[in-house]
């Protein structure tokens, strides 16, 4: 049945969104992956599967871009949704994907339900969890939903999700793994040998939080450095990993993460520095409990829990490492691919 599987996806591949959608198209090769692109602006990024690409030269923010791609989404791709619309069974891998009508079994993931939250007070951000909202309420008909944490899956019980929702943790990338030569690392990717690294990777959105990793790095003093994976935030070493390979490494060569987010819905980095052998600290909040049990230190989000927790964290490095290597085998690709065929041979 995986032949006639269509996976539909909206997102460049280093954004979580597009991970998942590479793999899951990983764990089902038979199966038809389509990501759709509609703006210029995006030409800079790699997108999986069978790309198909809008010609709409137009600058624009992330939010007024989603916002865009919506409108004019059956408009641009009429000719694939063609095609698409031809197989059983289509898996709209986000909640950022335009719902459109058709007649195949139909299934969706939905990562977050931060569009229903008032994060951060623009005007595109607004429009954009408005057109999002939209989405939500066409896929809370959907019969089958799969949602990446058991905090997800209470969210989506508690905004009327009626349909069975399935749990399926998201997997960690088999590209993270211990590498060891910390040093030479650092030399190659041209970072200090001479003080302790703190890994930042995130968005800047409000709910990340970054204004305590600025902080937290303050506490600590000069003998720590900010390593930052994602936009930049003024402070620290700025890196811009060219695929999940290079983004090890920088896992391997630093000495702890520090993610003290507001909520998430699963917490990508987390399972990746697991997987890395990386020790993390975590803020103490519900997806994070869940997903990283007793491998990480989680503290309250703030500077001063922050700072002694990577303290406490490198001081049990061990410890930590080998707690998260075991714990992100609960990550596989192998797990999540069962998990994956058990409901598609369900419908």
């Amino acid at each position: 049945m995986f032949t006639d599987l269509a996976i539909l996806n909206v997102s460049p591949a280093p954004t979580g969104f597009g991970r998942y959608a590479i793999q899951l198209a990983s764990a089902f090769p038979e199966a038809r992956l389509y990501s759709f692109i509609l703006f210029r602006r995006d030409e800079q990024y790699t997108f999986p599967g069978n790309v198909f690409r809008g010609v709409y030269p137009l600058k624009y923010s992330q939010y007024s871009g989603a916002l865009l791609n919506t409108l004019f989404f059956p408009l641009s791709f009429r000719k694939p949704l063609r095609e698409v619309r031809r197989f059983n069974v289509i898996h709209f891998l986000s909640q950022e994907v335009p719902p459109f009508e058709v007649d195949s079994e139909k299934i969706v993931t939905v990562h977050d339900l931060f569009a229903l939250e008032q994060w951060e007070d623009s005007f595109y951000r607004r429009a954009y969890n408005r057109v999002v909202a939209r989405h939500l309420s066409h896929y809370r008909k959907y019969e089958h939903v799969i949602t990446v944490s058991e905090h997800m899956k209470r969210k989506l019980l508690e905004n009327g999700f009626g349909g069975k929702i399935h749990r399926v943790y998201s997997p960690v990338s088999p590209s993270f793994s211990p590498l060891g030569n910390k040093e030479e690392l650092r030399r190659r990717l041209s970072l200090p040998e001479d003080k302790k690294l703190v890994l930042s990777i995130s968005t800047r959105h409000a709910r990340k939080n970054i204004k305590t990793v600025l902080e937290t790095m303050e506490k600590l003093g000069s003998s720590y450095e900010l390593i930052r994976v994602g936009e930049h935030i003024g402070k620290g070493i700025a890196l811009k990993p060219a695929d999940d390979r290079e983004l090890n490494a920088i896992y391997n060569a630093c000495d702890v993460l520090l993610i003290p987010s507001l909520d998430e819905g699963f917490g990508y980095p987390v399972v990746e520095a697991f997987a890395a052998g990386l020790p993390v600290v975590a803020s103490d909040i519900e997806v994070f409990r869940e997903v990283a049990g007793d491998a990480a230190v989680l503290v309250e989000p703030s500077a001063e829990a922050c700072s002694r927790g990577v303290r406490e964290a490198i001081a049990a490095e061990g410890e930590l490492k080998l707690k998260g290597l075991a714990r992100a085998r609960l990550f596989s690709g192998d797990s999540f691919s069962e998990e994956m065929k058990r409901i598609y041979s369900s419908l």
